[in-house]
């Protein structure tokens, strides 16, 4: 029954929102992803549909995500390492070529630590680009990373004094109750406490809404890049993947034919 009420939930959401205009998809953009695989996740389908129109798209990783599988067989550096190679190859199924990526390399889980320098840094690169678009993870997603690349984005689009349209996209939102189970005992309480969030932020904030079914076997294939977060090395059993997460049920509402966003004017210039 959960999972019927939640279909139909999400096909009521999608049917209220507001489909990008040509000249919207067209409009040159920056993605910030707080690790490698957040961009595809969040907009791989929008950056297909955004190139197919015309638009340059650029995508910036706060960090490297090394710490996403600690111990065996990788150390921190080398997984980061790795990781950034399956970023340039994920986002090369999307279109994005090497020259429009940008990593930042900042500790991955310690990236609020860092704001200061992290706020001059972005403040400099969107100074230069001057994008028409900028997407960022949704103030409510959840995860610290995620959380402080949005405040740092939006701070140093303060600092440039830039006007952009601001897409804020969906990643953990999408692992709160009543959208996946309530999982385990030790689980429950955190689900059904971003569960109340997450209704609150599909029901306010998301009326944006992206088609992407006809590009979203681009969108897997680019996934699939990210072997470190969809297989297992070396057999190792333990090792978590995606798909792992809420038995595929979170996975699953990101591999969707509608990618969701909120959408927003940010005109620095009236601060």
């Amino acid at each position: 029954m959960r999972r019927q009420l939640t279909a139909l939930g999400k096909r009521w959401i999608v049917a209220r929102a507001v489909r990008p205009t040509p000249r919207e998809l067209a409009a040159s953009a920056l993605v910030f992803a707080p690790h490698p695989d957040d961009e595809t996740l969040g907009c791989g389908g929008t950056m297909i549909r955004k190139q197919q129109a015309g638009a340059t798209v650029g995508v910036a990783f706060m960090t490297d995500g090394e710490r996403s599988h600690p111990g065996p067989p990788f150390s921190a550096s080398s997984l980061g390492a790795l990781r950034r190679r399956e970023a340039i190859a994920a986002t090369g199924e999307l279109g994005v070529s090497p020259a429009h990526l940008h990593f930042f390399g900042y500790r991955d889980g310690a990236l609020a630590e860092e704001r200061a320098h992290a706020t001059e840094s972005v403040a400099e690169l969107v100074a230069r680009l001057r994008p028409e678009e900028v997407y960022v993870p949704h103030s409510l997603d959840g995860p610290a990373d995620h959380a402080a690349t949005t405040a740092i984005v939006l701070a140093a689009l303060q600092r440039a004094r830039l006007r952009v349209s601001l897409y804020e996209y969906p990643v953990w939102l999408w692992c709160g109750y009543p959208w996946v189970g309530l999982g385990s005992a030790g689980e429950r309480r955190r689900r059904l406490g971003h569960g109340w969030r997450a209704r609150r932020a599909f029901l306010r904030d998301l009326r944006c809404a992206v088609p992407v079914g006809d590009v979203l076997p681009r969108k897997l294939r680019a996934l699939a890049h990210y072997r470190t977060q969809t297989a297992r090395p070396f057999g190792r059993p333990d090792w978590r993947t995606l798909r792992d997460v809420a038995r595929g049920e979170w996975l699953a509402h990101l591999l969707g034919n509608d990618e969701l966003f909120f959408r927003r004017d940010h005109d620095a210039r009236e601060g």
